[in-house]
């Protein structure tokens, strides 16, 4: 992909440089933000909106999850017993707040075959902020994936209208070579995914929250 990429020594220095740079008073997330280039002769559908896939890091990033668990109450229980603050868990009485209120105080949703038809057809509310449920998340076991979750391990990769991957890689805090090894872990699934939604990368850059950008293609 990339020099810089396949050597640890100038992937440290970067790093430190994004930490010596970063001038917040609390912990930063560390971003990649990956822009594509799409082949408009192959993808025949014109769509540029349509890279969606899952990923388990190595390392967590340390992102905070606002998760809706929307499943059958015999799962319930299970999932309050991981003591996690910021989860809404119910059915139906949260979809319905959805829809009457567009109620969107949270940034995924794990949920059932059960209830899925239910959520599609909260598509207009849901779909403008990228909140319908991917694959992943509808499951018969909604307390592994949402365990996932809260261990900030598992992520999403997507584009957005300007052609731009933007993924949470770690915090400032992270030791440098945990930011690697997250770094690397996404790049080789981006390098895995080209072919399938056809595409190529223009330019990959880093940085922390409010902090400057570094191009780590050459």
């Amino acid at each position: 992909m990339c020099d810089n990429i396949n050597n640890d020594n100038k992937l440290e220095k970067i790093f430190n440089k994004i930490k010596k740079d970063n001038k917040t008073k609390f912990d930063s997330s560390i971003d990649i933000y990956i822009n594509l280039i799409f082949n408009k002769k192959k993808n025949k559908t014109n769509n540029i909106n349509l890279i969606k896939e899952n990923l388990l890091l190595p390392y967590g990033n340390g992102k905070k999850y606002i998760i809706l668990a929307i499943i059958p109450k015999n799962k319930r229980k299970q999932i309050k017993k991981l003591n996690y603050k910021h989860i809404y868990i119910g059915g139906n009485k949260y979809i319905n707040k959805i829809k009457n209120k567009k109620w969107t105080k949270f940034n995924v949703i794990v949920t059932t075959k059960h209830y899925i038809n239910k959520i599609l057809k909260l598509g207009k509310i849901l779909g403008s902020k990228g909140l319908i449920p991917s694959n992943n998340y509808i499951t018969n076991d909604p307390y592994k994936e949402i365990k996932n979750i809260i261990s900030s391990k598992y992520i999403e990769i997507k584009n957005n209208n300007n052609k731009i991957i933007n993924i949470t890689i770690g915090k400032t805090s992270f030791e440098n070579k945990i930011l690697i090894k997250n770094l690397k872990f996404i790049l080789n699934k981006i390098e895995i995914i080209k072919k399938k939604y056809l595409f190529n990368i223009k330019n990959i850059y880093l940085s922390s929250t409010m902090g400057t950008s570094f191009k780590l293609n050459n």
